[in-house]
Order: C-alpha cells, then sequence, then structure tokens
C-alpha cells in the first residue's frame, strides 16, 4: 500500500492523487452513499473499481436513503457490473426504479469490505444487442440454475437485466473509514424458542446410556 512506501516514491505513485482526495472528510451534503465526492485521479479510481469489482463475484447494493445493502451477484463486463433482478433471481427491489445506487465490493483475499463506489443505473432491453453480448457471460456465472440452458429465455420473459456504470466516485476506498456498516436485522415475527416440551423417559435414558458408555470403558479401557 501507499503508506508502506518511502515519500518519493509514494509522492510519484499514480494513485498518490487519488489517496489524498479520498483522505478529505466528504462535506455533510455529501454523506448519503450516491452523493459521494469525485476524486481528483478519475482514471486510477476506474481501474481500482474494475479491478476489485471483477474479482469479486458478490457485490453489496446499497439504494438512494436505503439502510440496508442488497447481495447480488453480477457478471463484470465492458467497464461495468450487470445484474439481473427478479423473474425467479435476486430479488433486488426499487433497483430498477432508481438512477444512481451504491455499490459495495469486499476483497476477495480477506472477505471484507474494500471500496463502495457509485454507479449509475439503467435497464438493459431483453432481446437487444447489448443484452445478447452480456447474457452469455452472466449464464456461465449463474450457478446451479434450475431451468439449466433454458434460464436466458426465462431472463428475457420475467427478469430485467441492470448495467450498473461506475461513476468514479468513491464513498468508502482502501484505508478509507472503517465503519462496520451493519445494518439492524430486519423486523420479523419470529421469536427465540422456549424450552422443549417434557418428554417422559428422557433423562432417564440419557443417564443409562452414560452409565452403560462407563461400565464398558471399565471392562475394557483399550477399547
Amino acid at each position: 500500500m501507499l503508506a508502506e512506501l518511502p515519500e518519493p516514491q509514494r509522492a510519484a505513485h499514480p494513485l498518490a492523487g487519488m489517496a489524498a482526495a479520498m483522505n478529505n472528510p466528504m462535506p455533510d451534503d455529501t454523506a448519503a452513499p450516491v452523493d459521494a465526492a469525485r476524486p481528483a485521479d478519475y482514471v486510477a479510481v476506474l481501474a481500482l473499481v474494475a479491478e476489485a469489482t471483477r474479482k469479486s463475484g458478490l457485490v453489496w447494493i446499497t439504494l438512494p436513503g436505503g439502510q440496508r445493502a442488497h447481495p447480488a451477484w453480477h457478471h463484470w463486463f465492458d467497464d461495468a457490473a450487470y445484474v439481473l433482478a427478479g423473474g425467479g433471481e435476486q430479488p433486488l427491489r426499487g433497483l430498477d426504479e432508481t438512477d444512481r445506487v451504491a455499490v459495495t465490493v469486499r476483497s476477495k483475499a480477506t472477505g471484507q469490505r474494500l471500496v463502495t463506489w457509485v454507479a449509475e443505473v439503467r435497464a438493459v432491453p431483453a432481446g437487444g444487442e447489448e443484452w445478447l453480448r452480456v447474457v452469455p457471460g452472466l449464464h456461465l456465472g449463474r450457478l446451479n440454475a434450475p431451468d439449466g440452458r433454458l434460464a436466458p429465455d426465462r431472463w428475457a420473459r420475467e427478469s430485467t437485466l441492470l448495467r450498473l456504470t461506475p461513476t468514479g466516485e468513491l464513498v468508502e476506498a482502501p484505508g478509507g473509514p472503517s465503519a462496520s456498516g451493519a445494518a439492524p436485522p430486519p423486523p420479523t415475527p419470529a421469536t427465540t424458542s422456549g424450552p422443549l416440551p417434557f418428554v417422559l423417559g428422557r433423562a432417564r435414558s440419557a443417564r443409562l446410556g452414560r452409565a452403560r458408555s462407563a461400565r464398558a470403558f471399565r471392562e475394557d479401557p483399550g477399547r
């Protein structure tokens, strides 16, 4: 990392400008995930986003104003992440109704949060030229599809293909603030289970089993 380099090499490193921009705190009006500031080194940011996202098979998507990031498998193609929503695939509700989201990528080596970047969202018409170029890669990365080779036909009928294009803005970068980002558990009617119901003979059976094991050991310790 930049911090491990001597000062002359660190200053000359191509990511030095990006690191300096990311170490400056964002103003209050850019605190929302989709209102991040654009770093000085735009090209270096795009290269970082592309490399990190391409290596991660899973990303977490946060909608504007949302408190919870939603996991999504994706296919990186043509400098953008493509995701499928609906139609028996991941239920990314509201993604096709917004134009910008925050995308969080984990480190493949450590599994920790690595970078969060801002994306412009655009729906890709089913059956079009772009759709036909992207879907083979998506199909290759889709594990255990219930309909196998017919999955693309189902996607065309029932799913929405969305392109997430990096804007060059970062919400969080490597070495930046590392709050946990944990969200409160969603509301649920489920409750903690109570004590097990009484079953006649349960305790006696357990005692008998332990006694038999002890007796067998005394009779043949080497067994």
